[in-house]
């Protein structure tokens, strides 16, 4: 590949991953103040949902279904004395010919104006699961914006820190399908390990397989 193929992938990869971030984040409703301590409910595992699910249309029978958004739900960590969880939301949205599925909740600092926001997306592996930025891994840092590399429980993961937002994100993809969304707001990189550990990736990869 020569220097320019290389530049174009390369910018394409910034542009596609920033689009994703975008598209998670309009469909998960994602809070925007965010800070979690290590006490968090997250750490112990629990499932936190302390709200009702928005209403979902009903998907035509001969469409592939995605997860049910009940079943993401699950996945939600539970609130703490320091750290309480917003209404949960989700649903079941259509991107051209796909349906997908996500839950979103919010859990707020009882002691700051942080929070910290969890997406957990069913994307049927439609092109926002498998863009270029989640095969070509760069780092890339600007002054205000930084995205960096890595795995989470095995799975690849970016890392993204936006000192214009204030806010610290970290998006994995799981068998290519499933999104989970990370997003710190007014808080620090450290306040992402409670919920992060709280999650059960594997357990979510086996849900694609049904």
């Amino acid at each position: 590949m020569n220097n320019i193929k290389t530049t174009k992938k390369y910018i394409g990869t910034v542009a596609t991953l920033v689009i994703l971030a975008l598209l998670i984040i309009s469909a998960g409703c994602i809070g925007q103040t965010g800070q979690p301590g290590q006490d968090a409910g997250a750490a112990n595992g629990q499932n936190g949902n302390t709200g009702s699910a928005t209403a979902t249309p009903t998907p035509a029978s001969t469409e592939k279904q995605p997860i049910a958004p009940e079943k993401l739900a699950e996945f939600m960590p539970a609130s703490s004395n320091t750290w309480k969880a917003e209404e949960l939301q989700s649903g079941i949205e259509k991107d051209g010919l796909t349906l997908m599925s996500w839950a979103s909740q919010t859990y707020d600092n009882t002691m700051s104006p942080a929070s910290v926001t969890i997406t957990i997306q069913d994307t049927l592996g439609e092109p926002i699961g498998n863009a270029d930025g989640w095969e070509y891994f760069y780092d890339f840092t600007y002054p205000n914006y930084e995205m960096h590399a890595k795995k989470v429980q095995e799975y690849p993961s970016w890392l993204i820190f936006d000192r214009e937002a204030d806010t610290i994100t970290q998006l994995t993809m799981i068998e290519d399908r499933i999104v989970v969304s990370i997003d710190v707001a007014n808080g620090q990189l450290t306040y992402i390990t409670p919920y992060e550990n709280a999650i059960n990736f594997k357990k979510l990869a086996e849900l694609t397989k049904y």
